[in-house]
């Protein structure tokens, strides 16, 4: 991923950076450049926590005594069959939306952070 950035990263002879030079950024990072690093932070985040989840399910995860969506989902798995599905389904649901508005929330960062969405 450095490598990536490095290659991607605008220089200062560039237009969308040259106002961050005249305004007297000292940092030597331009704003793209710092969306670029950001940016798979969120997406990150809902990997860690589906694998959460998911290695709760499998018993791997959390101790037993402990809360997860991944145990819920685990606990309510053997009524799917018996008519009960909605033991593992709010759970399941609980667990989507989670990753969801995570996504969506990192999603919506990385446009406030990158000046070429603004000209969109």
């Amino acid at each position: 991923m450095a490598d990536q950035v490095r290659r991607t990263s605008p220089t200062w002879t560039r237009p969308d950076c040259c106002g961050y030079r005249s305004s007297g950024s000292s940092s030597g990072i331009c704003c793209p450049t710092a969306s670029r690093r950001r940016s798979p932070i969120p997406i990150e985040v809902g990997h860690a926590v589906a694998l959460e989840a998911t290695l709760s399910f499998l018993g791997l995860g959390v101790p037993i005594d402990k809360p997860s969506l991944g145990s819920a989902v685990a606990k309510g798995f053997q009524y799917l069959l018996t008519g009960q599905y909605w033991i593992s389904l709010f759970p399941g649901l609980a667990l989507f939306g989670r990753i969801a508005c995570i996504n969506l929330v990192g999603e919506d960062i990385r446009r406030s952070l990158d000046p070429r969405s603004h000209s969109r």
